[in-house]
């Protein structure tokens, strides 16, 4: 898929209803970095979110950089994901890391909530 089609609208979770199914009927783990949250698809497919508020931070800055480490590293790690519905909201913590600390917590969290699976490559999952 490519990089422009990957975050369209059908492939996003936007919708209050979609977060309270994911919230109530999920699973999710805690990392240092982020939070992982993930619910079996109501409609086939892969979606996603990622949730940043101002709670996190008061400057957009921080914001905007927490949303792209986490957006790319599902972005990353989509050939490894099982269908599922996925929000991500980043920690205080993310705002000193680098990107291959957020993939490697984030590809952790998943294995954790049997979403990530092994790589056809490598047969491994990290």
């Amino acid at each position: 898929m490519s990089r422009s089609r990957l975050f369209t609208r059908e492939t996003r979770l936007r919708r209050r209803s979609d977060f309270e199914y994911v919230r109530a009927c999920g699973r999710s783990q805690a990392g240092r970095y982020c939070v992982v949250q993930v619910a079996p698809p109501r409609v086939g497919g892969r979606r996603m979110a990622v949730v940043v508020s101002r709670r996190f931070s008061l400057r957009a800055v921080q914001r905007n950089r927490a949303r792209r480490l986490l957006r790319e590293s599902y972005r990353l790690l989509l050939p490894e994901l099982s269908d599922c519905w996925m929000v991500l909201r980043p920690r205080a913590p993310i705002r000193r890391c680098t990107m291959p600390t957020v993939m490697r917590e984030v590809r952790e969290l998943g294995r954790r909530l049997g979403v990530v699976r092994p790589t056809a490559e490598t047969g491994q999952t990290c």
